[in-house]
């Protein structure tokens, strides 16, 4: 996240562009509704310490809102993989495909994923118990008690 917010930050710096205080997304997998930007960083802070290179709104003037007819500008992403990258991804995906399900991991599958997960395959119980109590740390996680094996074979 703070990877993401600091490229958006450089690219508002070099095409000129004000930016507006990020909302984060608080109603996928954890529906937290404690998790603005401003519950995890110091808004006034990234402000401050940014003034002289990019203007900062802390939200959208009402005027560029869509209840007042005006459109949001949306780009897709501007990075692209080269086109040999790009046909080795499909024909790794064709072979998968043909072979029947797989799997696609996430290679920065931290602890706290892996907890919400409930994955605890290749675990050992000390493990999975350690697991098994960050989830019940987080109140906002909903789903406390997990299942691994009902839960892997759920997707064949």
């Amino acid at each position: 996240m703070r990877s993401a917010i600091c490229d958006m930050v450089a690219v508002a710096r070099l095409l000129n562009l004000t930016l507006v205080v990020p909302e984060l997304d608080k109603t996928s997998f954890w529906a937290d509704p404690s998790s603005g930007f401003e519950d995890i960083f110091d808004v006034r802070h990234f402000i401050d310490s940014l003034r002289d290179e990019v203007r900062i709104f802390r939200r959208l003037p009402k005027r560029f809102s869509t209840k007042y007819g005006y459109q949001m500008f949306q780009m897709p992403p501007g990075l692209k993989f080269t086109p040999q990258l790009e046909a080795l991804g499909s024909k790794l995906v064709r072979m998968l495909q043909q072979r029947g399900p797989f799997v696609a991991l996430h290679l920065r599958y931290e602890m706290d994923m892996l907890a919400f997960s409930g994955c605890t395959h290749g675990c050992g119980e000390e493990e999975a118990e350690e697991l098994k109590k960050m989830r019940y740390t987080y109140p906002w996680w909903r789903e406390k008690e997990i299942v691994s094996e009902e839960r892997r074979w759920r997707w064949f």
